[in-house]
């Protein structure tokens, strides 16, 4: 819900969202090192697949591990490679579908954040694997920048989730 007024030439309002606190991880490993993340809403798990495979060899990464984040077709995937950021956020735009405001606020932070935790009853599960020649470049406990943060129920008109801290 959002109300708005207006005084002369000043606009004033007030919104009301549903928003739950959840846990996430950011891609930032150390100094300059990422991991790749990619977010994608409403894309086919196969088609993903697909475009995942092709940016996997084209870029010579290690396994991917895609997990559906939701009921719908709503994944998000990672790999353990450690690349300066500059080069992840090549990698990442250059993949088909991912989501817009994703990569937006990550290209904004400097750093990508994917969601680990519950969302309203939904925690992300592994769905799928795509295998690689490369070696994995990191192991997850040197993931080390969690955070909190909140996020609008966009299971109605609500836009994305704002984030609250890293």
């Amino acid at each position: 819900m959002r109300i708005t007024l207006r005084f002369r030439k000043h606009r004033f309002g007030f919104s009301h969202y549903t928003v739950t606190d959840v846990t996430g991880v950011n891609s930032r490993v150390k100094d300059d090192l990422h991991v790749c993340m990619w977010d994608f809403d409403n894309k086919s798990l196969i088609a993903i697949i697909d475009e995942l495979r092709i940016t996997q060899r084209i870029f010579r990464l290690p396994r991917i591990f895609i997990l559906q984040t939701s009921n719908g077709p709503n994944y998000q995937a990672f790999c353990f490679t450690l690349r300066p950021w500059q080069q992840v956020r090549s990698i990442v735009g250059q993949t088909f579908f991912v989501d817009d405001n994703f990569f937006k606020l990550g290209v904004l932070r400097g750093f990508f954040t994917l969601r680990t935790g519950p969302k309203f009853g939904f925690k992300p599960e592994l769905v799928h694997v795509l295998m690689s020649l490369v070696p994995d470049e990191c192991i997850p406990k040197r993931l080390n920048h969690w955070v909190q943060y909140e996020t609008v129920d966009d299971r109605g008109d609500a836009q994305n989730g704002r984030e609250k801290g890293n």
